[in-house]
């Protein structure tokens, strides 16, 4: 310290040593500036790729099945009947000398949980994060037990109870994946994303 004071004392100011001082700070600034702006990229297309594999194509689904119970399911809170599944019944009656045949099929309809569980599946689970990673697993293994166990069964009756527990918070945690995510990446900032009462 003493030696830049008689410097200066000496000759004045030392521009050249000014000089190099700024073009270190500039640099050093420059240094932060790019890795600031690298991790701002690299977070934007990871949130980018979250709601494209991840929560979009669920987001979807849960989108698709509040519309059919809001117009057609009004009694059907999602609380009760999170996640919806439709089925088309068709009758067929046939004369055949002096009597009738009646043959009934049901198919699926438009809105199936077997649909949910392939998109459940086809998401990127790695980008998930760690809630609905696990409400997916569980969702899963619940939906086994209840398709699996027999029906009068004291565990029937508990995995489904559990499984519709789980699926509404599964429902709950795609819609806010999806509304934090689309936020996180300033999409529809202006717009308030639907939230179906959750």
């Amino acid at each position: 310290m003493e030696s830049i004071l008689i410097q200066f004392g000496n000759k004045g100011i030392d521009w050249q040593l000014i000089i190099n001082l700024l073009g270190v700070l500039a640099v050093v600034f420059s240094a932060f500036a790019g890795v600031f702006a690298y991790n701002v990229q690299k977070n934007r297309e990871f949130n980018e790729r979250r709601l494209n594999e991840v929560y979009a194509p669920l987001y979807i689904l849960v989108c698709k099945q509040e519309v059919l119970r809001k117009l057609y399911l009004p009694n059907h809170n999602i609380k009760e009947f999170p996640i919806l599944t439709t089925t088309k019944t068709t009758t067929t009656e046939r004369l055949q000398a002096n009597s009738i045949s009646r043959s009934v099929s049901e198919e699926v309809g438009f809105i199936d949980r077997n649909d949910f569980i392939k998109t459940l599946n086809e998401t990127n689970q790695g980008l998930a994060d760690s809630e609905l990673l696990r409400l997916i697993t569980e969702y899963k293994i619940l939906v086994h037990m209840e398709e699996t166990l027999p029906e009068e069964s004291n565990q029937w009756s508990l995995a489904t109870e559990e499984k519709v527990l789980v699926e509404y918070s599964l429902v709950k945690a795609i819609v806010e994946g999806y509304v934090y995510t689309v936020k996180k990446l300033r999409l529809g900032k202006n717009r308030n994303i639907k939230r179906f009462g959750l």
